[in-house]
């Protein structure tokens, strides 16, 4: 269920969307380890990223990007140990600060695509830890129906 706080915060189940319960504590989660995995063939890779915390939850995040897949995973893989593991997957906010503006000032796709992956993970670590689905993190449903689309376009 989702509800106001006083303070005009969104809660879900009695937590903040920060990841503090309503009497301000807070779930000590921490990122732990972060492992990549790239799935598919040349041109159309997926690269998953997977964020093990000290509760032993695993968060997946994934990003495609077309033709800089081992640049992409030598990014994330030298971004999880100065940036990610250690984090805690509620500040989000600072997982994208520390990533895009401490480190590298300028960042470009490879970076903001490795941002992305992390981000994912955070957000379904965050709905494992607090036992909702995300869509309840993200302000709640719009409509009881998706449109869905298909591109047959890929061959096996």
């Amino acid at each position: 269920m989702t509800a106001r706080s006083g303070s005009g915060a969104s809660t879900v189940n009695g937590r903040a969307r920060s990841g503090e319960d309503t009497a301000g504590r807070s779930p000590a989660l921490k990122i732990t380890g972060a492992r990549t995995i790239v799935v598919g063939a040349p041109w159309r890779e997926l690269t998953f990223v997977e964020l093990l915390t000290d509760r032993g939850l695993v968060g997946v995040g994934e990003v495609r990007m077309v033709n800089k897949t081992s640049t992409l995973v030598a990014c994330l893989e030298e971004l999880a140990p100065r940036y990610v593991i250690g984090s805690d997957p509620f500040d989000v906010e600072r997982l994208a600060w520390n990533i895009l503006r401490a480190d590298y000032g300028r960042p470009e796709e490879i970076t903001q695509s490795a941002l992305a992956a992390f981000e994912v993970a955070c957000w379904d670590l965050m709905g494992q830890a607090l036992g909702v689905p995300i869509w309840k993190l993200l302000g709640g449903r719009m409509r009881d129906r998706v449109p869905a689309y298909a591109n047959g376009w890929y061959q096996a």
